[in-house]
């Protein structure tokens, strides 16, 4: 197949695809992550959420452009915010909900013709709290840092379900404090799954500006909504917004981890399986962390905590 360039379709954000062929570029599956917590608190426990959107990379390319136009409608918001939009604050300051609603139908016509598929990872925070959270082993106590990879994992498992067979990029909203310690263990989780499964995804997942990378500002939507569904039901303020968003898939790898105190890796010391994954992981800490567990000094601790 002979590749026709058109370099002038790659905007900005998608630079680093240019050492890519032409055909290969385009078709590149590219994700687009972010999380949502309400700190505010609800009487039946908080929920942490990550949805991730997915599409190849000439379709966000697309996408961007209109996104951007559609922001730029009047009444114009600089850049969006589900929870700006639900709340009538923030860019949606100054708006009547006739307004805003009529803002976001328009922004679901943008998604729905990218026809994204939609994948999430759901953590019930309050029951974390009382389990893996009450461990002083930052970051593994952190409620970022089992989300993160549970959605890198549910992503790879999509993507595998898509048919892709190349890898994929991966982008998170930018999260200064928990995202790189989170990100340090990626090898680590990484090195766990299958090997179909490692040969998916990215050697590294990346952390971008909302602001500056637009999908970002989609995925937000969608975190918000699964969480509200999650917390809510079926029937919460703006639950309309499911409906026009006809032209997603939802993938079958979304994920909700109600936590006990038996969670965690299952099995014993005469389980082969176990024990392999458990050699892996020892052997992976060991090449990314430069020192075996358990950390023996504070320059070793603080790099087990990401820092």
């Amino acid at each position: 197949m002979v590749c026709q360039s058109q370099a002038v379709w790659l905007p900005n954000w998608l630079s680093f695809l240019s050492g890519i062929p032409e055909c290969r570029r385009r078709k590149r599956i590219l994700v687009a992550i972010q999380g949502f917590v309400d700190e505010s608190g609800t009487k039946d426990g908080q929920k942490f959420v990550f949805s991730a959107l997915l599409s190849d990379a000439e379709k966000w390319a697309h996408f961007s452009d209109e996104w951007d136009a559609c922001l730029k409608m009047s009444p114009r918001i600089q850049y969006f915010k589900m929870d700006n939009a639900a709340g009538l604050d923030g860019e949606f300051y100054g708006f009547t909900e006739r307004q805003r609603d009529e803002k976001l139908r328009a922004l679901c016509q943008v998604v729905n013709t990218l026809e994204p598929t939609e994948v999430s990872a759901v953590e019930d925070m309050q029951k974390f709290a009382m389990t893996l959270g009450a461990d002083d082993r930052r970051p593994l106590s952190e409620y970022y840092f089992f989300p993160f990879h549970t959605i890198n994992i549910n992503v790879a498992y999509t993507v595998g379900d898509m048919g892709i067979t190349q890898p994929y990029e991966i982008f998170f909203d930018e999260h200064k404090i928990f995202g790189p310690r989170a990100k340090a263990w990626y090898p680590v989780v990484r090195s766990l799954q299958e090997k179909t499964i490692q040969d998916l995804m990215p050697i590294e997942p990346l952390f971008r500006s909302d602001r500056d990378v637009l999908p970002l500002q989609a995925a937000d939507l969608f975190a918000w909504l699964v969480r509200q569904r999650n917390t809510c039901g079926d029937t919460f303020e703006l639950s309309w917004l499911d409906e026009e968003l006809s032209g997603v898939k939802r993938s079958r790898f979304t994920t909700r981890n109600s936590w006990t105190r038996s969670d965690g890796i299952q099995g014993g010391e005469n389980d082969p399986e176990f024990l392999n994954a458990k050699d892996t992981a020892i052997k992976t800490f060991k090449e990314v962390f430069g020192f075996e567990l358990p950390p023996r000094d504070k320059q070793q601790l603080k790099k087990f905590r990401g820092r």
